[in-house]
């Protein structure tokens, strides 16, 4: 087998299982702390201080592993650091308190994941070795199994067994990254500092480009947070609810295949005014729509907020 497939199935491999663990996550529980007798506010406040713990983690992570020669080892802490959080959700008791500090250690485990994963894929793809597009995709096939699998495995058992079934991803996961990806340097190769290669960014452009992606991603929080309650609260069904996520990820797929011909000649604010009024049309219809079929259609839209930052990159 090539250097160039290897590379391919192992960052394939790893994204599907990732992501296949962050689409448990992510839609399903909110539910569970609803489950084990948490109200509103305090999901609330749990999933906020979550949120806040994976922007902490990112940040510490993008700090601690700099080289792509400590990437692989830092997947292996951070995947570990899951597997010990998902088993002790098992055993803990259901207290404020106890969910609010696995939670805080589940996104501090997953937080890093996103930018080590897409710093490995992109600097393989930088190299021709693979194409980042066709393989990130196998994240969001990760994640639509697993809405699919989750929804029908808590119809199945309930929303109960959420943990077993993170210990199993997690477990996964984990062996994933015990396997060495090729093509990966393990010593240090002289390359422009932060410094050197980020005076050409500094400026006016930059806080306005972050701003801008920081409100697209921020206006998605309570969605995150509150939709599946809201969904259940309304009466649609856990399996349906899964497909509704796993809806808006294939809308997320067909972009990542069709997006180098249909944006390849797309500016920058072009691609952000796209994803403005695609994001605005979504929480929109989502705002009034009750049916899973119009819910549904509402949730296509999600494909423009990827379509955005993977051509940003």
């Amino acid at each position: 087998m090539s250097h160039k497939s290897s590379a391919f199935i192992w960052c394939s491999n790893y994204v599907f299982q990732f992501f296949f663990c962050f689409g448990i996550f992510l839609p399903f529980y909110q539910l569970w702390l609803s489950d084990q007798g948490m109200g509103s506010e305090s999901i609330g406040i749990i999933l906020a201080v979550g949120l806040m713990s994976r922007c902490v983690a990112s940040i510490v992570g993008g700090i601690l592993a700099k080289h792509e020669s400590q990437y692989q080892n830092a997947l292996r802490l951070v995947s570990a650091l899951g597997l010990c959080t998902a088993v002790s959700m098992v055993y803990w008791s259901p207290s404020f308190y106890h969910l609010l500090i696995l939670t805080v250690l589940f996104n501090a485990a997953i937080a890093p994941v996103f930018g080590l994963s897409d710093a490995i894929i992109a600097t393989l793809d930088k190299r021709k070795v693979l194409s980042y597009g066709p393989t990130r995709m196998w994240g969001s096939l990760g994640f639509v199994g697993a809405t699919v699998v989750g929804g029908y495995c808590f119809e199945l058992w309930t929303i109960s067994v959420l943990p077993i079934i993170l210990i199993i991803s997690c477990s996964l996961m984990l062996f994933s990254v015990t396997l060495r990806c090729p093509d990966l340097q393990t010593q240090r190769s002289q390359h422009k500092t932060l410094e050197e290669d980020g005076k050409h960014w500094l400026g006016a452009e930059l806080i306005l480009l972050l701003g801008i992606l920081s409100l697209l991603q921020g206006s998605h929080g309570f969605f995150y947070g509150f939709s599946s309650v809201y969904w259940q609260e309304i009466g649609i069904a856990e399996g349906v609810i899964g497909y509704l996520w796993g809806i808006s990820i294939v809308s997320e797929i067909l972009v990542f295949i069709f997006a180098n011909k249909v944006f390849s000649n797309v500016s920058p604010k072009l691609l952000l005014q796209i994803a403005c009024i695609g994001v605005l049309i979504r929480w929109g219809a989502l705002s009034i729509a009750e049916q899973p079929l119009f819910i549904a259609l509402s949730q296509t839209l999600h494909g423009v907020k990827p379509c955005t930052e993977s051509h940003l990159q």
